[in-house]
């Protein structure tokens, strides 16, 4: 499965809906053996409970640049996570009532959470996080 948007995310984006440097974003790690990527969820509550390893930090220092999402040099961190499944994907998702999914991500070495922190460092090339 390739990195994807989610279809509500990309219909609020084309609406105006969306200001991605005015919420707070934060990152599930996801076991992909319990999720199948399916563009028509929206909100958190839509990923089956057992897919969910870990919940990150809010992301720091939010841009969009010539449509190009991206944080701040600094890693988001999974804190402290319990030892079972194996991470192989993120979601973005916007932290507010309705938790509104924004992307699915895959395409990194997957970690086995252990009890400890996992950080992830967001790719520093042209589409960062991602790029519309």
């Amino acid at each position: 499965m390739a990195s994807a948007l989610y279809n509500i995310f990309k219909e609020e984006c084309l609406t105006g809906a969306n200001n991605l440097t005015t919420v707070t974003i934060k990152a599930k790690l996801i076991d992909s053996s319990s999720y199948t990527f399916n563009a028509a969820d929206q909100v958190i509550g839509d990923i089956i409970g057992a897919a969910i390893l870990a919940e990150s930090n809010a992301l720091g220092t939010v841009t969009v640049t010539n449509g190009v999402l991206d944080t701040g040099d600094a890693s988001s961190t999974f804190s402290s996570v319990p030892a079972g499944g194996t991470g192989d994907a993120l979601i973005l998702f916007i932290e507010a009532a309705t938790a509104r999914l924004i992307a699915y991500i895959d395409g990194f070495t997957a970690v086995t959470p252990n009890g400890g922190d996992i950080n992830v460092t967001w790719d520093d090339g042209a589409n960062k996080i991602f790029a519309l």
